[in-house]
């Protein structure tokens, strides 16, 4: 089976939405991480809504038994939402750190073979360049 082809309208569309969020993010994360809280908020406040409903339908339970029971479970799907977790971390640790060593070796390689490619005023060139753009970045970034 082949790969799904996408057309360049809906690629267009994909990149325009991507550039869009890294805009976003870029330029105001506050806002964006203060939005995303809220709607976790609002997220866990209409799970525990939609519980308290069930339970005192279902049980036929006064208020301050719901709360208990809804606090419970509550309770037991955080552990097991924990447990998951740390039962995914380390295999996805392990890819992670594979994948990352091997993209430096790569990296390192590549850049490697570029480096004794130059000729030796390349090489000033290249350090003068990267340093100009590292102290540039140092005053912007300093104030």
């Amino acid at each position: 089976m082949g790969a799904m082809k996408i057309s360049p309208a809906y690629r267009k569309i994909i990149y325009g939405l991507v550039v869009i969020t890294l805009i976003l993010i870029i330029t105001i994360p506050d806002v964006l991480v203060n939005l995303l809280l809220e709607f976790t908020h609002v997220l866990f406040e209409s799970i525990e809504i939609a519980l308290d409903t069930l339970v005192e339908q279902i049980f036929q339970t006064g208020l301050h038994e719901t709360q208990v029971i809804v606090f419970y479970l509550l309770l037991f799907l955080a552990i097991a939402a924990l447990y998951s977790l740390w039962l995914m971390v380390p295999p996805l640790y392990r890819l992670c750190k594979e994948s990352l060593l091997e993209l430096y070796s790569d990296k390192k390689t590549r850049f490697l073979i570029y480096w004794n490619q130059l000729t030796p005023l390349e090489k000033i060139k290249l350090f003068v360049v990267t340093a100009g753009a590292v102290y540039l970045l140092l005053v912007m970034f300093a104030f």
